[in-house]
């Protein structure tokens, strides 16, 4: 009779470990979705801050040729100005010239 009493109990805990595994089992695939999910948040945020780069090259390429143009206008009007300097100061030379 104690031989058959020690059966039902090894069937239990074999019971039991099959029942934890299923569980276990089940946690998994409920947390797989989640996983997932973190996965592409990850993902989009990644193609989010991509996108962000990308477009700050695009203003900058866009600005580059503002700057430079900016850059010429400047050197013009300095050229200009120095033109214009040089041009008085030929035109003292000559006035100091006609009076001496």
């Amino acid at each position: 009779p104690v031989a058959v009493e020690e059966e039902p109990d090894v069937e239990k805990v074999e019971d039991e470990k099959a029942l934890d595994k299923d569980q276990t089992e089940e946690k998994a695939d409920e947390q797989e979705p989640v996983a997932v999910e973190e996965e592409q948040a990850v993902e989009k945020v990644e193609d989010e801050e991509a996108l962000d780069k990308d477009r700050t090259e695009e203003k900058a390429d866009e600005q580059e040729p503002v700057a430079v143009e900016e850059e010429q206008a400047v050197e013009k009007v300095e050229d200009e100005e120095e033109d214009e300097e040089a041009l008085e100061e030929g035109r003292r030379s000559r006035a100091n010239r006609r009076e001496s």
